[in-house]
């Protein structure tokens, strides 16, 4: 068990049937507090590169990065207990992620020219697509278990 899973209040990643609290036993409400975390850790690293003179392209570049490391880390081992390969996961969670960022990017371009609404708003309109697409892809398509894979995941 990992010293995470050891802390009392902590979500046990080793074993995602054993929250610590019944709401986490709901997974839109695990994904979502990873999503919290991973907006958390990338507001930081942007923030903090960008005060030590960092570009907003290399700042957000490695957000990007550490943040894609960190969600797919926390949702395949606790928001979806997913036991499958992790690198043909990892390579599927990649293009769940590409495909919600193009419709999550489409809305927000398609708000500011088609309804002519500002980049703050039009920003806001652009996370539920980005949400929806990435938990059900995540669900569904990255972290899938074969048939054989998830009779033995219950056994």
């Amino acid at each position: 068990m990992s010293l995470i899973g050891r802390c009392r209040g902590w979500p046990n990643l080793q074993n995602p049937a054993v929250p610590t609290h019944s709401l986490t036993r709901v997974r839109p409400v695990r994904f979502m507090i990873v999503g919290v975390a991973n907006t958390t850790l990338g507001l930081t690293i942007i923030y903090t590169m960008s005060a030590f003179g960092a570009s907003a392209i290399v700042a957000n570049a490695t957000a990007y990065f550490f943040g894609l490391v960190l969600s797919f880390v926390l949702n395949r081992q606790w928001t979806f207990g997913h036991s499958g390969e992790p690198i043909a996961a990892a390579a599927r969670f990649l293009l769940v992620f590409a495909l919600a960022y193009l419709c999550n990017l489409g809305t927000v371009l398609g708000a500011m020219h088609f309804f002519d609404l500002n980049h703050y708003f039009a920003q806001a309109l652009g996370i539920p697509p980005f949400t929806l697409i990435f938990y059900f892809g995540a669900s569904a398509f990255a972290f899938r278990l074969r048939e054989d894979q998830a009779q033995n995941q219950v056994a």
